[in-house]
């Protein structure tokens, strides 16, 4: 059976200061993040008041927008950072998403930054969903 959970804003922004303390605390400062929207949106703007960074946003397409819940047979890219700007390049990037369902929109999103000139690429994520 499943069952829903339901979480305040606060519990939301609690969680997010305790994720920021600890990419404050990983020894890497991260000069930006990218968000993968749309819901990678939320957790980076309340994110970036903790880190004070700027966020950059690049955008996929993997779920079906006309069969609700069904997905599509690749992840494609619908905004992007081309070319990657100056600012950050050679830069440590920090990629935030709010959940890490099936994973392949967070693996297809890293496979495309790594092929960047980036430092360090980091991943924040709100949620890992366990799936039974």
């Amino acid at each position: 059976m499943k069952r829903k959970i339901w979480y305040t804003y606060d519990d939301i922004h609690r969680v997010i200061k305790e994720l920021a303390e600890k990419i404050q605390n990983s020894g890497t400062k991260y000069d930006a993040m990218i968000a993968i929207g749309g819901g990678g949106f939320i957790p980076a703007r309340m994110l970036r008041c903790f880190l004070e960074i700027p966020i950059y946003a690049v955008t996929t397409a993997y779920y079906d927008s006309d069969n609700e819940g069904q997905v599509t047979e690749e992840v494609k890219k619908v905004q992007w950072l081309d070319p990657v700007p100056d600012a950050l390049k050679g830069k440590n990037v920090l990629v935030v998403d709010e959940v890490d369902d099936s994973r392949v929109t967070m693996e297809f999103c890293l496979n495309e930054l790594l092929k960047e000139d980036f430092g360090t690429v980091g991943v924040a994520v709100l949620h890992e969903k366990i799936k039974a």
